[in-house]
């Protein structure tokens, strides 16, 4: 959800109040920080991200708070409901806007979580990150904003998210915006971190408005699930004491003094007040509306007790404990439940197909698993200007009959693993691929190199360009750290620094988002499968200023940098190379 511009109105408003987080708990909305983390520390956008340091920032948050003392309770997003399909989708258009501005070099300082294009693996590193360090997670199997509410009120604690919904909620603990001038994580100072808290009660005070009529004013000022569209009018009739450049916010400000005017005497009841408040805003504005999606707005915000989300039978009990320990992506709710699959655009050449469109086979598979025969619609960009929506025919393994039955998903989980691994492979094209000199990290990996360069050379008109994946099995060997005083690294490092600074090609950006989507398509359908090929380290496998400057240097010369391995590396290489270059 969430009420745009809601933090600038909290700004002005100086109602913050200085707080000190140590010796407690604290519940985090991880949606708003992996965002935070990442565009706050200014990592790459431009070349598919740099997973390796935002890893690097994610452990140095968790043990900021570790040495405060402080014991974080993180919940993760899980799928969206039809309600909000329409912002989806409009979402995904505002997004392929954004994803040329930067492949154009227009990214700006400015921070604005709208207009930034997240790395497709993010979240995926993310969770593994919170699993290596042991840090209690959970993930919804829709919004996390109830559940967070929900678990901070059970712990009395506060909520730490940039999600203005949390201004809206009762929260007994408060709520701590999520910006580095407000908590201030990085400058502890006597074993606690300084920061600014949000109470709601002060905020109704100042504004002289019911508590009850908060939820009201955010779906009246408009989220994701209503607006109350007024031409003005309440500016007009209530105009703030000090007008804002931003006409935004007089609006705000004049749809409080509004809620503030509104008779609640004899009325006990929360919804009874909110009732009455949304039918004088109705009548003001004079308008005839449907106010059912302003009334399911208004309940999003109502906090219940804490309790295990199910699904009432729906998912399979193994697909639910799955989900919420963060071991399956929240995407297979969105398939089984509204059958389709929003695709979000990436940093890539807008002249050539979607890089999506690399890895659909292996999202057939996965749509087969979950859905049998029927179709699902994806969302993706059909050129360089637009996103539209295709339906996909899902694809099954050939197996017998008696091994399909084995591949149900009630039961899924119970296959044999031989069984789930001929489906991965199957998938990725590479049911002959001989894997056993390779690493057990690796072998996911290697799989998802040799479908997706099986593809170009298919797909592309032009000669497949080699560099691409020698700098992929470069990058892998990288990120093993076999020598890290060694001159390999130390040129690899040096190349990374230039890549930072580098004019995006392309070519090459195109060439290794469609990697990325088939890694990430590749990791999703493993973990469907219970894992038959081991989950390998996201965070060691792509660093995109790396991979696009080393593509460069190979073209140059491309022995510049294998000369600089050391006897194991090289071994690692050429295994990794063998398998990929003879195909």
């Amino acid at each position: 959800m969430g009420v745009k511009i809601f933090n600038s109105l909290v700004n002005v408003s100086n109602i913050l109040e200085d707080f000190t987080l140590k010796n407690s708990h604290i519940v985090i909305d991880a949606s708003s920080l992996y965002y935070s983390l990442y565009y706050f520390s200014s990592l790459d956008q431009s070349h598919g991200g740099d997973y390796a340091g935002f890893k690097e920032k994610v452990c140095q948050f968790f043990q900021a708070l570790q040495d405060c003392k402080v014991t974080p309770h993180v919940i993760l997003d899980g799928g969206s409901g039809p309600e909000k399909f329409d912002n989806l989708k409009s979402r995904l258009q505002d997004k392929l806007e954004n994803a040329k501005r930067i492949a154009n070099g227009m990214i700006g300082s400015t921070f604005s979580i709208g207009k930034k294009i997240l790395p497709p693996l993010i979240k995926e590193v993310f969770k593994q990150v919170l699993t290596e360090k042991e840090i209690e997670f959970e993930q919804s199997f829709g919004e996390a904003d109830p559940r967070i509410a929900s678990l901070a009120n059970e712990l009395g604690c506060p909520v730490l998210s940039h999600d203005s919904d949390f201004y809206i909620y009762d929260l007994e603990g408060g709520f701590l915006p999520f910006h580095p001038k407000i908590f201030e994580w990085k400058n502890i100072q006597n074993g606690q971190i300084s920061a600014n808290r949000y109470r709601r009660s002060e905020f109704c005070t100042r504004f002289s408005i019911d508590p009850a009529l908060m939820p009201v004013f955010a779906s009246m000022a408009g989220n994701d699930y209503s607006r109350l569209e007024d031409e003005g009018k309440f500016v007009k009739k209530y105009p703030p004491r000090k007008m804002s450049n931003y006409w935004k916010l007089n609006r705000l400000h004049a749809l409080l003094e509004f809620l503030s005017t509104v008779n609640l005497r004899n009325l006990q009841d929360t919804e009874e007040k909110q009732k009455k408040a949304l039918k004088e805003a109705f009548m003001f504005v004079n308008v005839q509306m449907d106010e059912r999606p302003f009334l399911e707005s208004i309940r999003k915000y109502v906090i219940g007790p804490v309790k295990a989300e199910t699904h009432g039978g729906v998912l399979p009990q193994w697909m639910c404990d799955k989900i919420q320990e963060g071991k399956l992506t929240s995407f297979v709710t969105d398939v089984l439940h509204h059958k389709r699959m929003m695709l979000t655009p990436l940093v890539e050449d807008f002249s050539q197909p979607s890089s999506y469109s690399a890895a659909l086979h292996i999202r057939q598979y996965f749509y087969g698993l979950l859905l049998g025969q029927e179709l699902c619609t994806e969302f993706d960009r059909v050129d360089e200007k637009s996103v539209s929506q295709k339906d996909v025919r899902p694809l099954h393994p050939s197996v017998s009959q008696d091994k399909l039955q084995q591949l149900q998903l009630q039961h899924l989980d119970q296959a044999p693993e031989d069984l789930r691994r001929h489906v991965l492979m199957e998938a990725l094209e590479s049911p002959d691929l001989v894997l056993e000199n390779v690493p057990d990290h690796m072998k996911l990996p290697l799989c998802v190199t040799n479908f997706w360069w099986k593809y170009r050379q298919r797909n592309h008109t032009t000669a497949p360009n080699k560099q691409y994946v020698c700098a992929l099995l470069l990058g892998f060997v990288y990120g093993e750290h076999l020598d890290p005083q060694g001159e390999f690294e130390s040129r690899m490092e040096d190349i990374k620094v230039e890549g930072e600074w580098s004019q995006l090609q392309p070519d090459v950006a195109h060439a290794f988002c469609q990697w990325q989507c088939c890694f990430r398509q590749s990791l999703h359908l493993n973990q469907l499968l219970c894992l038959p090929l081991p989950e390998p380290d996201c965070s060691r496998l792509y660093c995109g200023p790396l991979l696009h400057q080393l593509t460069a240097e190979l073209r140059r010369n491309p022995n510049s940098v294998t000369d600089l391995m050391n006897k194991e590396q090289r071994h690692l290489y050429y295994t990794l190379s063998t398998h990929q270059l003879a195909n």
